[in-house]
């Protein structure tokens, strides 16, 4: 699924503006008062389409957990999370290293409260992978 988590990383920074992102195991401090996004893949299945073949076809949700100062009111992360919404209609296809890569609904957005400084909204894609 590393295709998948690829194609949605550069469409995602391919997006403006762009804020601070923190990637999967990798080190990253964020600064006070500043917003900034967490990416994570989230594989679901992997099924062979054919007997006998290297084709297969992936489930999964890739979700982007906006992270905002709290205190400030909802309106920056919200329209954050529409951009993304926006961004990723169902049936948007990406494509990476000749992976095909389906949005298969409209991105939920899901409140998840105020952890410690950061009032966090999460926006989740679920998506179909294609091995080319």
């Amino acid at each position: 699924m590393l295709n998948a988590r690829l194609a949605f990383e550069e469409a995602i920074n391919a997006i403006s503006p762009t804020i601070a992102t923190a990637y999967e195991n990798v080190s990253f401090t964020p600064s006070s008062g500043v917003p900034y996004q967490e990416l994570y893949d989230i594989p679901a299945s992997n099924d062979h389409l054919f007997t006998n073949s290297s084709e297969f076809e992936g489930l999964g949700i890739f979700q982007i957990t906006l992270k905002y100062p709290s205190g400030k009111g909802t309106k920056d992360v919200s329209n954050r999370a529409e951009l993304y919404v926006s961004s990723f209609p169902c049936g948007r296809k990406l494509t990476k290293n000749g992976d095909t890569i389906t949005v298969l609904q409209t991105p939920k957005v899901n409140n998840l409260g105020v952890d410690g400084d950061r009032y966090v909204v999460a926006v989740s894609i679920n998506y179909k992978q294609i091995k080319g």
